[in-house]
């Protein structure tokens, strides 16, 4: 029953992933900085180096059925650390 109403894990993530390609790409486009984390909280390697579907490590994971990220201190951490990195801070 569920199946009908709530995609798979890789059609989720294949959602947000798309957007964000797009953000990145008029980020560029304007000459704006951007950074993802994708990478940094990915189980599996990044979609750009391999075939299969990028997936959080467990412990990004919520206890809802979502494409969000858990709010814990290791996923602040990458975060600062993107943002420190996207605008030459570190």
């Amino acid at each position: 029953m569920v199946r009908p109403h709530v995609l798979a894990e890789d059609e989720q993530n294949a959602m947000p992933l798309a957007f964000k390609a797009g953000i990145a790409e008029l980020a560029e486009e304007l000459g704006l900085r951007y950074f993802d984390l994708d990478e940094e909280l990915a189980a599996s390697p990044h979609p750009a180096r391999a075939a299969e579907p990028i997936t959080l490590v467990d412990q990004f994971r919520t206890g809802a059925f979502d494409h969000h990220v858990a709010d814990t201190v290791v996923a602040r951490r990458v975060h600062y650390e993107g943002l420190h990195k996207a605008f030459d801070l570190l």
